[in-house]
């Protein structure tokens, strides 16, 4: 099983909306969109992408001077960062080796437990 694949998928999504919004901008592509609301979406979605970026990039053992160079006065926000790495790291630390979700059991060990009743 490949670790974070979902958090890959969405950063695949993210780019597939970043480019929808920047190539509608154009007046003649506009439709019902404001350029305002473009610009606001791609401006959201950006950050999203570039957070979430260095936190798949990170988890999977780069170091940040290697994902990045960002000029002065641009530097990421590392609280966001780390809040979304811990998030990633335990969904994927309660996974079951049948790749099954665990679902939170409130009486279960420390040592997780599978639903499917499968011990580890």
């Amino acid at each position: 099983m490949k670790k974070y694949i979902e958090l890959k998928n969405q950063l695949k999504d993210w780019a597939k909306e970043i480019r929808f919004y920047k190539d509608h901008r154009k007046l003649d592509k506009r439709e019902q969109y404001t350029l305002s609301f473009l610009e606001y979406e791609i401006l959201k979605l950006k950050w999203e992408f570039r957070h979430h970026h260095i936190a798949y990039c990170e988890l999977r053992g780069r170091e940040y001077n290697e994902i990045e160079q960002p000029s002065e006065g641009n530097a990421p926000d590392r609280k966001f960062i780390d809040k979304t790495k811990q998030y990633w790291k335990e969904r994927y630390e309660n996974v079951c080796p049948s790749s099954e979700r665990s679902i939170e059991h409130p009486t279960s060990s420390s040592s997780g437990s599978c639903s499917s009743g499968v011990s580890s």
